[in-house]
Order: C-alpha cells, then sequence, then structure tokens
C-alpha cells in the first residue's frame, strides 16, 4: 500500500525481495530479549491511541447506522459472526497461557492476572471491533466491497475517498512498526517452546528458524491466497484443531481440581506423574478425533460451505434440513437444520470435552494421578 501511494509498482521479484527484507528486519528485536520488546511496545502505545482517535473521527463523520444488517438480523447470522468473532479474539490464544504467566511471579493472584489480561486485550479489541463495524458502513458498498474482500483492504480508505491519503501513509507506518514489534514478540515466544521442546538450539537459531518459516508462509500467502480468504482458512483451523483441544483441556484443568505440578509436565520419561502407562492419553486421543468431527459438522460462515473441500461433511448447519430456507449449493440445500447458524464451535468444544470426560471416568486415570497430585 505504501509502494502503491509512492507510485511503485511492487510484484512478482520485488515482493520477494520486500518479504525477505520484512523477515530480515523482524528477526533483530527478538534477539535482544522480552524486556527490550516490552519497551518497544510501550513507547508505541501513545502514537496508536491518537491514530485510533483520528480514524474514529472520520469514520464517524461517514458511518451509516442504517446500513442494511447494521441492527439484529437473526440469531443463525449472529451465530455465524459470534464463531468469527471467538476464534479471532479468544479461542486462538487459549493454548498461550505461558505467554501470559512466564514472567509472573510466582504468587501473582491468579484473579488480578485474569483482570489485568482482560483490560490489555479484551477492551482493546473490543473498541477496535466497534470501529471496524462503522468502518464498514461505508465501506462495505458493492463498488468498496471488492477492494476491502481482496489481497490489500487498506486500499478501500483510498477507494471510498473518506480518509485522506496522508493519513493512510502515516497509519500504515505505525502499523508497520507495531507489527514488527508484536510480531516480534511471537517469535521471541515460539524460539523459547521450541527450546522447551527438547530442540538444542540457541536464542538466535530458533529465532532465525522461525523467521524462515514464517517468511516462506508469507510469500505463499502473498502470492497464492488473499487476505479474506487466507483469514476464514486460519479462522476455520483454529476452530477444527483448537476448539477440541480447548475443551480437552479445560476438562482436564477441572477434573485435576486446577492443579498440575509444572516439573513432571515436562518429563517424557516414565517417571514422571503424568506419563501413565504409554505416554499417551487415548481418551484425549479419542475425544480430540470427536470434537474435530463435530467442529466440522457444525461448519457454515467459518470456513464458507461453498468452499470447503468436504462440503457434504456440514450437515448440521448447511443440509439435510425439514425446511429448506436458502438456496441450493452443489445440489443440497444451504440452510438445513440450524438455518445456516454456525455452531462449530461450541460443538467443537462441547463434545470434545464431554468425551474426555466420559472417557477419563471410565478409566480412573486422571483420578489416579490427582491423587499423587494431591498436597502431602
Amino acid at each position: 500500500m505504501l509502494c502503491h501511494q509512492a507510485g511503485l509498482e511492487v510484484r512478482g521479484f520485488s515482493k520477494v525481495l520486500l518479504v525477505v527484507g520484512a523477515a530480515a528486519i523482524q528477526a533483530v528485536l527478538p534477539y535482544f530479549g522480552h524486556g527490550t520488546m516490552v519497551r518497544v511496545l510501550r513507547r508505541l502505545v501513545v502514537p496508536f491511541c491518537l491514530l485510533y482517535l483520528g480514524v474514529a473521527l472520520l469514520a464517524s463523520s461517514h458511518a451509516n447506522l442504517r446500513y442494511p444488517g447494521a441492527g439484529w438480523s437473526n440469531w443463525e447470522l449472529s451465530l455465524a459472526g459470534l464463531a468469527f468473532v471467538i476464534a479471532l479474539s479468544g479461542l486462538g490464544w487459549t493454548e498461550n497461557g505461558n505467554d501470559y504467566t512466564r514472567y509472573v511471579p510466582a504468587d501473582a493472584r491468579p484473579l488480578a492476572l485474569v483482570g489485568w489480561i482482560f483490560v490489555a486485550t479484551a477492551i482493546p479489541e473490543i473498541v477496535v471491533m466497534i470501529l471496524g463495524a462503522m468502518t464498514f458502513t461505508f465501506l462495505g458498498t458493492a463498488s468498496a466491497g471488492a477492494v476491502w474482500n481482496g489481497a490489500n483492504p487498506f486500499l478501500a480508505f483510498e477507494h471510498a475517498s473518506v480518509v485522506p491519503g496522508w493519513f493512510v501513509s502515516v497509519f500504515l507506518v505505525f502499523a508497520l512498526l507495531q507489527l514488527f514489534a508484536i510480531n516480534s514478540l511471537d517469535l521471541y515466544s515460539s524460539g523459547v517452546s521450541l527450546q522447551a521442546m527438547g530442540l538444542r538450539l540457541r536464542r538466535y537459531q530458533a529465532v532465525l528458524l522461525d523467521s524462515v518459516l514464517a517468511g516462506a508462509l508469507t510469500l505463499w500467502c502473498v502470492f497464492a491466497s488473499t487476505f479474506s480468504l487466507y483469514m476464514k482458512e486460519f479462522v476455520g483451523v483454529i476452530i477444527v484443531w483448537i476448539a477440541p483441544w480447548f475443551g480437552i483441556f479445560i476438562c482436564d484443568f477441572l477434573l485435576r481440581r486446577r492443579r498440575y505440578e509444572p516439573i513432571d509436565l515436562q518429563r517424557d520419561d516414565r517417571g514422571g506423574r503424568y506419563f501413565g502407562s504409554t505416554g499417551v492419553s487415548f481418551s484425549a486421543v479419542v475425544a480430540f478425533g470427536s470434537g474435530i468431527v463435530a467442529a466440522i459438522t457444525g461448519f457454515s460462515k467459518a470456513p464458507p460451505p461453498v468452499n470447503f473441500p468436504f462440503h457434504w461433511m456440514t450437515p448440521i448447519a448447511n443440509h439435510f434440513g425439514g425446511s429448506c430456507a436458502g438456496p441450493l449449493v452443489h445440489g443440497t440445500c444451504s440452510a438445513g437444520w440450524f438455518g445456516g447458524a454456525d455452531l462449530s464451535i461450541p460443538l467443537g468444544i462441547g463434545v470434545a470435552a464431554l468425551v474426555y470426560l466420559a472417557l477419563e471416568q471410565l478409566s480412573g486415570r486422571v483420578a489416579g494421578q490427582r491423587e499423587v497430585d494431591a498436597p502431602r
């Protein structure tokens, strides 16, 4: 977008050079450690708050609160939107608890930890989503819709002529800085995770490995996909994999009365209290597979059923309904038992949790380990 505004045409080999250059820059900051990245992120808070206020003022003057669909629509569409919101704003972070607690004192109060995470993540995200919804009311037109839903959604601002070009340039410059800072934290955390998995890598080696993988994926996204399609595919992966995982984890956590022994969680030998007889929890494996199947059957809007390669596998939301309220897709009704409502997340979490609970009640595996975990 910045190159476009400067009158430079970027495609082919020049795109590759930009991605490689960005990956090289991205790999620098994680090497200096957590403290440096936190200081950089703190310095970016104020300018981004000012930029947000600028976009909000410009957007509010063009917002169309009577935009079709701006009010309550129906519960089916609301559930479809909720699937995207949960997947993109919360579910994808449930497996990253170590990012929240790695540098927190051991005696920190759990309530304070959860509260500050909510203040620092949920509230800003809610505010940004409100701004996004307001912006959509004047960018979601037939003429601008193809632009914001394409490879470069920022071009929609220019297309709609409601945000000055100079402001978009300033916004994008700070967005790049913010992305570099945030991704640096992700690369650092990922490097630490690789080391924790047992890979004999130094910090810079882990960062370089992650940077190469991330750069390769970025090139694939740039040349083989669009922003909207990749985002939808990303949402689908989160739901299929992480929703069942989260259901199993939270059930296991409650079954163990919210207590784990950190040292034994790192052990992969028979002496570890969580190893069991084979080192594999077959209850979790079966529950995970069941959750994946359940999540897929509930897919409707995430990912879009028309693009879903196994479209026939989504009967709960899209097929075989008693009444067909929607159009035919591939010869089948697109509004099934629940009229197109996306139930993938509740089904993925709920089925996986219930299957795991039932199998663990039958096997008694967690109950036996819980006795070992009990304070002496």
